[in-house]
């Protein structure tokens, strides 16, 4: 649907096939953009950011909805200014797995174009086992792509120690979340590496989308058939590491 998700970002590269779109993200205020730090810690160099996309394929963004065919105005690809990474970022450890990319401007608030909103108050919106979670994105990770149209996929919160066990890694408890469906296997293969992990949920009074993970678990991200649930960074966690940065 569009519209539906328009913090959603697309982090473009260039490699030697040209340029490409190989990782997501979220707008989080007028100027930066959250994302992993496995997105941004790469070969090939990360080059803009694209906000306000659905169809990858087409030109314009459009849907009929009965007699009528509504269209989003132009996607807006803006250049990167600056592109912070957790400075304790461990790809072999799998922690602190998280990413700030300031742009090259102001973003312009539209319809298709709007910030997610963060766990500011972690003592009042916290996250329990069990709870039901939307991961929206391309399908990409950062070795290719599956999908020119957003998807989404509903996950499941489930234990740390799940994940640890699935993966065979040691993850913790306040700097991950674990969260997909251990029956079917859906997870991260519907979103994409440096993705949110979002909730529908009361804040400030009203309930609106919030963003708790990030998507952190790189090149496994679409293993299904192995019932691989997916890794997340903790936002709440990180906080005050993002706060500190988006206000210099």
């Amino acid at each position: 649907m569009l519209d539906e998700f328009p913090w959603m970002a697309l982090i473009k590269y260039r490699g030697p096939s040209g340029d490409q779109f190989r990782c997501g993200g979220s707008l989080i205020t007028q100027r930066y953009i959250l994302t992993a730090a496995h997105c941004v810690n790469t070969l090939d160099p990360v080059i803009g950011v694209r906000l306000g996309e659905h169809d990858i394929s087409t030109v314009q963004d459009c849907m009929k909805t009965g007699p009528k065919i509504k269209c989003n105005p132009p996607v807006e690809d803006f250049g990167i200014e600056n592109i912070v990474t957790h400075p304790e970022y461990n790809k072999r450890k799998h922690v602190n797995d998280i990413a700030l990319i300031k742009l090259d401007r102001n973003v312009e608030f539209k319809k298709h174009i709007e910030p997610i909103c963060l766990p500011i108050n972690v003592n009042v919106v916290q996250t329990r086992p069990e709870d039901h979670f939307l991961i929206a994105g391309w399908g990409f990770t950062e070795r290719g792509s599956t999908s020119n149209i957003l998807l989404k996929a509903q996950v499941t919160q489930l234990p740390v120690s799940t994940c640890s066990v699935k993966y065979s890694i040691e993850l913790s408890e306040t700097r991950h979340l674990c969260a997909g469906d251990d029956v079917i296997g859906s997870d991260t293969c519907s979103g994409d590496s440096g993705g949110p992990l979002i909730q529908f949920g009361p804040y400030k009074d009203k309930k609106r989308f919030i963003q708790y993970g990030v998507v952190a678990s790189g090149r496994n991200a679409c293993i299904l058939n192995q019932n691989l649930p997916g890794v997340y960074t903790n936002v709440s966690n990180f906080m005050p590491w993002i706060t500190h940065h988006i206000v210099r």
